[in-house]
């Protein structure tokens, strides 16, 4: 789900800090959550700065890791 995190602090801060976005490390920034919300993942170290020169192959290995068995 895509979700508006800034770079403005004040737009959703309370999913900033429930998926622990560090917004210093730069967005888009991406989150792995179950069906019910809880984290799974979130990347810590701005994985996902340069986003808009990953391949989708990137991507869906990152998120493949992440996927339920």
């Amino acid at each position: 789900m895509h979700i508006d995190l800034g770079p403005d602090e004040h737009k959703n801060p309370d999913l900033v800090k429930a998926y622990e976005i560090p917004l210093n490390k730069g967005i888009p920034a991406l989150a792995v959550a179950e069906a019910d919300g809880k984290l799974v993942v979130s990347q810590k170290n701005g994985e996902f700065e340069d986003a808009r020169a990953l391949t989708p192959e990137v991507l869906a290995e990152f998120l493949n890791k992440w996927k339920p068995q």
